[in-house]
């Protein structure tokens, strides 16, 4: 991936400097390979299962069974970095170095690894990973039991994050000979 930086050193320890970095990470076979459950004695396999909290059904806490499925659809990952920033640095044997960036990313297709409390939290968002029994007549909740919960690697549309970086670094270059 194609990446240019650029710094301009300026009078009296000043520095402009930036840069522009894209990047690509594929998914790996491994990321996108399903976990099964151990064998019990006998062959049988133990459906895997955890604890859940069901804001669906006021906050109710039960056991669910829990599958993680593969995504044969994940998209590469990529990312668009620009960075600016001052640096200030002067001294041979006293030196003293301060820097401050700014960096702003830009990330389409994020991969992330949606869990079961993710799932369920956020089912709305993901109706396909939460399988839910009908409701029982009576129920006053809105949504039935969830029976299972699909849990797996997918993309994010986007993420855009900015932060600014800042150092400051003293070294005495002749301290107990350097």
């Amino acid at each position: 991936p194609p990446t240019l930086g650029l710094k301009v050193d300026l009078a009296n320890g000043f520095s402009f400097r930036g840069s522009f970095t894209t990047s690509s990470r594929y998914p790996t076979p491994q990321l996108n390979k399903p976990v099964s459950a151990p064998p019990t004695s006998g062959g049988v396999v133990t459906p895997y299962t955890e604890q859940i909290t069901d804001p669906l059904r006021g906050g109710q806490q039960y056991s669910v069974g829990v599958t993680e499925v593969p995504n044969p659809g994940l998209l590469p990952e990529s990312a668009l970095t620009q960075a600016f920033g001052v640096l200030f640095q002067r001294g041979k044997i006293h030196r003293l170095r301060a820097t401050l960036d700014f960096v702003d990313t830009h990330k389409p297709n994020e991969e992330i690894f949606v869990g079961s409390g993710t799932a369920v939290s956020l089912e709305k968002y993901f109706p396909e990973r939460v399988l839910r029994a009908p409701l029982a007549a009576g129920d006053p909740n809105t949504a039935g039991v969830i029976t299972s919960v699909l849990t797996g690697r997918t993309n994010l549309a986007w993420r855009h994050s900015q932060n600014w970086n800042g150092s400051l670094d003293y070294a005495w270059t002749q301290c107990v000979h350097g």
